[in-house]
């Protein structure tokens, strides 16, 4: 139960990550700018995370425990 909180959790802060990096490559590209990289790659770990959480049951909890390592550090 504690698991799944934390679960939710994580993927809630992944979509709020992930719609202000939207935001931002779409203020500058708008703009004129060239899209920093680390952004488009951020935006795609954000994507693969999200694919490991919708599969969570194929997951080990020692995996379950980095994928939150991973997406505390983005």
């Amino acid at each position: 139960m504690n698991n799944d909180l934390a679960i939710k959790k994580s993927q809630s802060n992944l979509e709020k990550i992930e719609v202000n990096i939207v935001k931002t490559i779409d203020a500058l590209s708008s703009q004129g700018y060239l899209v920093n990289t680390s952004k488009v790659l951020k935006l795609s770990v954000i994507q693969m995370v999200k694919h490991c959480y919708e599969n969570i049951t194929l997951l080990t909890d020692k995996e379950v425990n980095n994928l939150s390592d991973v997406v505390i550090n983005i």
